[in-house]
């Protein structure tokens, strides 16, 4: 549970008791601006990103990658991110950054985008995806000590009454910059990271902060560990034997049609775009997923 109070005191800046009670009974409580800043000398049982000097380090890491990634040894690194989709100004916005990471379970070195996941004036970890990745079971890495809380948090706004949690970094990057481009700055965006992150006191405990929210996931089954009932559910659709989730459709150009159709569904916002015609399978909204 502590990892959850710990959430709540860093993105409501609350004290811990106080923590403790938003979690037990999901009261409403006003968000602070003030950050909690992250304890510089761990517990026995905390986690390492706690420490102040791994806090050095994470910071050195990523302010290094992000700068090569905008330098002459980062073109692998922007090509792989152009190819996804992720512009360059959503990569700064996120302090995303290259370098080569040394890879223990291969004994070699290979080209990876470093994401970090901040918390508040912290960082709780260090991401690698690798880009020479084979199959699934070699794309991630992490810096040892690091723990993954949230993704995106450090992009909420302050009137906190709309949220979209999905699966992935990818994904989440890739509807905040269609929401920019479409000026939406009012919703916000975060991933959960895999699947079987989504249930747990700290998801539960967001979502009782927002009016509305709305899940992406890859299978509908995920959204059985959640308990929060004012919650829509988009599952991502299966084209040519291919799961379209949001970077896929950002990759399509079709991630801006696919946002207008899934918001104005949940009467989120007036339609900005025609209907999705040339969209190749706009997501539907789960009406069963709506709490009134």
């Amino acid at each position: 549970m502590g990892d959850a109070i710990e959430f709540i005191m860093w993105i409501y800046g609350v004290e811990f008791n106080e923590a403790c009670e938003i979690l037990r009974d999901g009261r409403r409580v006003a968000p602070s601006r003030a950050p909690v800043h992250a304890v510089t000398s761990p517990k026995s049982k905390d986690p390492n990103w706690r420490d102040s000097t791994w806090q050095e380090e994470a910071n050195r890491i990523v302010t290094e990658a992000s700068i090569r990634l905008t330098d002459p040894t980062g073109l692998r690194g922007r090509e792989y991110l152009q190819k996804r989709g992720i512009s360059m100004d959503t990569a700064a916005a996120f302090r995303l950054g290259y370098k080569m990471q040394y890879d223990p379970g291969q004994s070699r070195h290979r080209p990876a985008i470093v994401i970090p996941w901040p918390a508040s004036d912290a960082i709780t970890a260090v991401k690698y995806r690798f880009l020479d990745s084979q199959d699934k079971r070699d794309r991630f890495s992490q810096k040892g000590g690091g723990q993954q809380i949230l993704f995106g948090a450090q992009k909420f706004g302050e009137d906190r009454k709309r949220l979209i949690l999905c699966e992935g970094e990818f994904n989440a990057l890739s509807i905040w910059q269609v929401l920019r481009e479409r000026q939406w700055e009012h919703i916000d965006v975060a991933s959960f990271g895999g699947q079987g992150s989504l249930g747990g006191r700290v998801v539960d405990a967001l979502f009782h902060h927002y009016e509305k929210a709305l899940v992406w996931v890859d299978e509908e089954e995920v959204t059985t560990q959640l308990s929060a009932p004012n919650v829509y559910v988009v599952t991502s659709p299966v084209v040519n034997d291919v799961k379209l989730d949001a970077n896929e459709f950002l990759q399509k150009g079709q991630l801006a049609t696919a946002m207008d159709a899934i918001l104005t569904r949940c009467g989120w916002v007036e339609p900005l775009l025609p209907r999705p015609d040339s969209c190749e399978a706009a997501p539907e909204v789960e009406e069963g997923k709506v709490g009134q």
